[in-house]
C-alpha cells in the first residue's frame, strides 16, 4: 500500500483563507499574526507520479520493416 504524504498548509485563523507559506499578515483579511501551520494528508496516487504533457498515439510498426534505399558514399567501410 502505498505511504501518504504529508504536505503543511497555513491557515489564516480569522477568515479561513490559505497560503502556502507563513506570513505575518493575512492577505485575504488584513490580521496580523493569525497565520497557524496546519498538515495536510494527501493520500498517495495509486497510479504512481503525475504525467506532464500531452497523450501520445500509439503506431503501429507492422510492414514497416523494408529496408530504405542507400546512398553510396564511396567509402568501403560505410557501402556494406
Amino acid at each position: 500500500m502505498a505511504k501518504a504524504k504529508t504536505r503543511t498548509v497555513f491557515v489564516c485563523q480569522s477568515c479561513g483563507a490559505t497560503h502556502g507559506r507563513w506570513s505575518g499578515q493575512c492577505s485575504a483579511c488584513g490580521e496580523w499574526n493569525s497565520i497557524a501551520e496546519e498538515p495536510v494528508l494527501q493520500a498517495a496516487s495509486a497510479s504512481g507520479p503525475r504525467r506532464i504533457g500531452g497523450r501520445l498515439d500509439v503506431v503501429s510498426l507492422a510492414g514497416k520493416d523494408k529496408p530504405l534505399p542507400r546512398l553510396k558514399t564511396g567509402i568501403k567501410e560505410f557501402d556494406h
